[in-house]
């Protein structure tokens, strides 16, 4: 109760901390959810449709936290709840490539990957210094 309460109360930024937070944590959920699905009652379909949501509120995590991480006026305790959406949003990436089997296509296809990776990256880069160059995380 008193998360919850803290989030309504809370500024933009503690919002989109949480959210990032809970996107990560869902994802995480979804992903144990999916590997308990592989027991005596397995359902591909389910399988694949949980392990798509997960990878869903991964990217959803990600995006938030990373809007939270580019900015230098956060407090302390909205930037560990960032973090940490962060790097559970990453794991549950790399569970949902793994089980997914996409990491086969990732590997072969990797010098594509790897070109529009870092075009998406200087893009979020030029983005996010234009965006003003001043509140940029150790700037």
């Amino acid at each position: 109760m008193r998360i919850l309460e803290r989030i309504r109360a809370g500024s933009g930024l503690e919002r989109e901390a949480s959210y990032g937070l809970q996107a990560g944590l869902l994802a995480i959920a979804l992903i144990g959810i999916t590997l308990a699905t592989f027991g005596p009652f397995f359902f591909l379909s389910l399988a694949y449709v949980l392990m798509s949501a997960a990878g869903a509120f991964a990217l959803l995590g990600w995006r938030w936290a990373d809007r939270v991480l580019h900015l230098a006026k956060t407090q302390s305790r909205v930037r560990t709840d960032a973090q940490i959406g962060r790097i559970l949003s990453i794991v549950s990436l790399l569970f949902v490539l793994y089980y997914s089997g996409l990491w086969i296509l990732l590997a072969v296809t990797w010098p594509i990957v790897l070109f529009f990776g870092l075009l998406a990256w200087s893009a979020h880069r030029a983005r996010v210094n234009a965006r003003d160059p001043s509140t940029e995380a150790g700037a």
